[in-house]
């Protein structure tokens, strides 16, 4: 079994496998009647955190001043998504040098949000 983890190839692409190109090798398609080889890749987990912080200032009893800034994946981490890697096409050899490359990520960029409110 080839040793899974999160590993950058040759090209700085990241890749599930040590040796992606290799790592075709310990795969193969099932033959008519048997059950073949299930759930054998599973991804490296997700981890998203999302932060928020508010003030509100009170200018007058009926006027009122409100911040808020909303910050989404805070820390920016990156989980890609196995179920998306290059993989096959109907055969593990087909593609065997793009063999385990991540082609999407799970989670999405560092995104912020300010808003400003005023109240009367």
């Amino acid at each position: 079994v080839p040793k899974t983890g999160r590993f950058v190839d040759k090209d700085g692409d990241p890749n599930v496998f040590q040796n992606g190109p290799n790592a075709s090798n310990a795969f193969r398609i099932a033959f008519p009647g048997e059950s073949g080889q299930r759930n054998n890749l599973r991804g490296p987990g997700f981890l998203n955190t999302d932060k928020s912080l508010t003030k509100q200032w009170k200018i007058t009893e009926s006027q009122n001043l409100k911040f808020s800034w909303e910050v989404f994946n805070l820390f920016n981490n990156v989980r890609f998504d196995v179920a998306t890697m290059a993989a096959t096409n109907g055969s593990f050899a087909a593609n065997a040098s793009q063999f385990g490359k991540f082609t999407k990520t799970l989670s999405t960029p560092r995104l912020m949000e300010f808003m400003l409110r005023y109240s009367f």
